[in-house]
């Protein structure tokens, strides 16, 4: 669970530090005080993008740090383990951004990825809010949450594979089908260049190699010449005749015997490279005919090229290349043949697997169906229900998705038929809705701590309370922090914060407040009663205190 936020110069915020318990929070406050910039801070933290524009204006950082406890988290351990970041019992995520717009990411002190910093922080929190809640309305995302819920990646997966392979082939069926107009003519020029590539027969390193012998042969007399001299010059030095006439010298000193021992070894050297200067020049020869044959395979190399529009050197491969080419064309209607086989094949997996994830959906519609709907039923909406549906799609379509579409529809009231989510609900009827889902969810997916961003947004009295009791009751599996703006909600959570700002002439800050009881129940007489607060609306928020705690 979350156990610690430590915000600085993030827009309007300074310096924040917020420590957090099991149970349900909530952050309360005036409209536009930075209760959600608080949230914005900490998705930094989570991994999700940033820019230097979240940098308090004469900062040259900020940064985000979130601690969690995650000892009781097994999941989250064995992925530290994995990566290599364990630090017993603990998960601490930063986040520094520079003015530059870069930012730096580390778990438990180490620099990581945002990418792993990502996947870190999706196993630790998921957030909730508004944007949630329209999100619910799309097909797409309905059908992802659904798949989700139901628990069965790998059919999804399997299905999705099978999808692309099918179009991969189909694909390669229609080029070769498309080839087939004029598959003649690719054919005759396709073998009038193998036969002359196949004539010449050009080798691996062939070009290099001539290359050279070109340059050694071309050069043979000057190289012969230049040998002969350096070989004269060799055995006109006397090295010896210098070693004999020092080590006449009777009574040589230590320097002049190191002299000898230098003398010694240049002449040893000498005589080796000698050896090799001798067996260098025994193989030049002048060889007229031979220079003249590697000067017509060097032309006919380039000749060949030029005709190709490649490099001499590239000869080689590009003749491998034509003869595959040539050998595909020509055994056109085999591959053809077996293309067709094969994506007849893969259809009929597709189909397998799609029937087994149709089937794992409905075994996981009518239980989820009917928690739904039983969730909706205790958020006071009186006849509503929730349904599960799916539609068929055309038999030769072969969606990455499976064989059907999967929507949410609803009844809102008794007696209308169930119709899609998107044409039928208020905000007030989606934030329940998508309150009922995400907690529903949540159980299912086990993430240890779980934020509510406003989704309260449209809803009141009577409701409102029983949305706080349902907070209540799913903070007693996971921790829960809820930013409302309805004191029917902020009555039942365990720990309360509040936001302010406070504005100069010159600067912004926001700070937070954990509250005592007493200034509880002022800020929930403020919610209750805006600006003039009376004794009947503190004596209010006493009673919605005591009843919440009962």
């Amino acid at each position: 669970m979350l156990t610690h936020l430590h915000v600085t110069n993030f827009t309007i915020i300074d310096e924040i530090a917020i420590e957090l318990d099991a149970g349900m929070s909530v952050l309360t406050g005036e409209t536009g005080a930075g209760k959600s910039i608080l949230l914005d801070a900490l998705v930094l933290a989570l991994g999700y993008r940033a820019n230097a524009k979240v940098i308090r204006q004469g900062a040259a950082q900020c940064q985000v740090t979130a601690s969690f406890s995650v000892q009781d988290d097994p999941a989250v351990c064995a992925w530290l383990d994995e990566q290599a970041l364990a630090s017993e019992g603990e998960c601490v995520l930063r986040r520094v951004i520079n003015q530059d717009g870069r930012s730096r990411a580390y778990v438990n002190g180490t620099p990581v990825s945002v990418q792993q910093l990502r996947d870190c922080g999706s196993k630790l929190l998921a957030i909730h809010g508004q944007h949630e809640n329209q999100t619910l309305m799309q097909g797409p995302q309905q059908r992802k949450l659904f798949d989700s819920i139901a628990g069965h990646p790998q059919l999804v997966a399997a299905v999705a594979a099978s999808a692309q392979q099918i179009q991969s082939l189909q694909t390669q069926i229609d080029d070769l089908q498309k080839a087939e107009s004029d598959r003649e003519t690719q054919l005759a020029f396709l073998q009038f260049q193998v036969q002359e590539l196949d004539k010449l027969q050009p080798q691996p390193e062939e070009y290099a190699a001539l290359d050279q012998a070109h340059k050694t042969l071309a050069n043979a007399s000057e190289l012969i010449t230049s040998s002969q001299s350096a070989l004269d010059a060799v055995d006109a030095l006397s090295i010896g005749h210098i070693i004999k006439i020092l080590r006449d010298i009777k009574q040589p000193d230590t320097q002049l015997q190191s002299l000898i021992a230098a003398f010694d070894n240049a002449d040893i050297q000498l005589q080796e490279a000698r050896h090799d200067l001798q067996g260098y020049f025994q193989q030049l020869n002048l060889d007229p005919e031979k220079l003249h044959e590697v000067e017509q395979r060097l032309s006919a190399l380039h000749d060949c090229a030029r005709k190709h529009r490649i490099q001499p050197k590239q000869l080689y491969e590009h003749h491998q290349q034509l003869q595959q080419k040539l050998k595909n064309l020509t055994h056109h209607d085999e591959q053809l043949a077996k293309l067709q086989q094969d994506l007849l094949d893969e259809k009929t997996r597709y189909a397998t697997h799609a029937k087994k994830l149709r089937q794992s959906r409905e075994k996981a519609a009518k239980p989820f169906s009917k928690q739904i709907t039983a969730s909706l039923q205790a958020l006071n909406m009186t006849g509503g229900e929730f349904h599960v549906a799916f539609t068929d799609l055309p038999a030769d379509q072969f969606s990455p998705h499976g064989q059907e579409t999967v929507a949410f529809c609803v009844r809102t009231n008794p007696g209308q038929p169930l119709q899609p989510l998107s044409k039928v609900v208020s905000g007030g009827e989606l934030a329940r809705i998508s309150l009922a889902i995400c907690v529903h969810s949540t159980k299912q997916q086990a993430i240890p701590s779980l934020i509510f961003d406003e989704v309260d947004t449209g809803i009141g009295g009577k409701t409102a309370a029983i949305v706080g009791q349902l907070l209540q009751t799913l903070s007693l599996h996971v921790q829960v922090l809820c930013v409302t703006h309805l004191p029917q909600v902020a009555a039942y959570a365990a720990n309360h914060f509040t936001v302010s700002k406070q504005q100069s002439k010159d600067s912004t800050h926001t700070t937070l407040t954990q509250l005592t009881h007493a200034t509880r129940v002022e800020e929930i007489g403020r919610m209750l009663g805006g600006v003039n607060i009376t004794e009947e609306t503190l004596a209010h928020a006493k009673t919605m205190l005591s009843e919440a705690a009962a």
